[in-house]
């Protein structure tokens, strides 16, 4: 910063003074005729001949300091403070806590792509797999779920059972296989509500293709 950027300040103050000054400028030497009609007008007699100048001189004022404040306000390089109109930065991970029956990743938004951002480390929890089984692997009586990927397979119940133990602590990831059921099944339904539930946030992923 040079000497005279020092003095004077940024290149938007001396816009403001440029515009500040014009501004006196015409309201002085314009508002004349305006107001000698305003005053016989309003109070049906010429206005006094000592008055004008500082009527010319206070709508002066008033335009001068219209004109500074307006100079600079608004977003896109014209507002308070710098850089206005700036719409924040990408990848935001907030401060939400669940998404309730939605079906979409919250790192990407689509279930339908696999999440490769490792969001239980930002949110301070541990990633509980769960895997969705279907085809030859359901053995029945709605055992549609392996907990931590592991055997034997267990219902909606012990899922909830599991989560209850510490639901501000984890983070759910649900896993499709090539034989489990679809995303839009009941048992995956069910599982999305009761991390809504609990208010777990979740990832779904699919391996392999259907």
């Amino acid at each position: 910063m040079n000497v005279f950027e020092s003095l004077i300040g940024s290149p938007l103050l001396i816009v403001r003074l440029i515009a500040a000054v014009g501004g006196f400028v015409v309201g002085y030497m314009f508002s004349g005729p305006f107001w000698r009609v305003f005053w016989r007008l309003v109070f049906r007699h010429p206005i006094q001949a000592g008055l004008l100048p500082w009527v010319k001189f206070c709508t002066g004022l008033v335009l001068a300091a219209a004109l500074y404040s307006f100079v600079g306000f608004g977003g896109g390089g014209w507002g308070w403070g710098r850089g206005g109109g700036g719409s924040g930065t990408n990848g935001g991970t907030g401060d939400g806590k669940g998404i309730g029956k939605g079906t979409g990743s919250p790192t990407t938004g689509d279930p339908q792509k696999k999440s490769d951002q490792p969001t239980a480390k930002t949110l301070g929890r541990e990633i509980l797999f769960v895997e969705l089984l279907g085809g030859d692997r359901y053995a029945g009586d709605n055992k549609f779920y392996l907990l931590g990927r592991k055997s034997p397979a267990v219902d909606l119940a012990d899922v909830d059972a599991a989560f209850k133990i510490r639901p501000d602590k984890i983070e759910l990831h649900i896993l499709y296989m090539p034989d489990s059921v679809g995303q839009r099944s009941g048992p995956a339904d069910r599982l999305r509500d009761l991390a809504g539930k609990y208010q777990i946030p979740l990832v779904e992923t699919i391996e392999g293709e259907k």
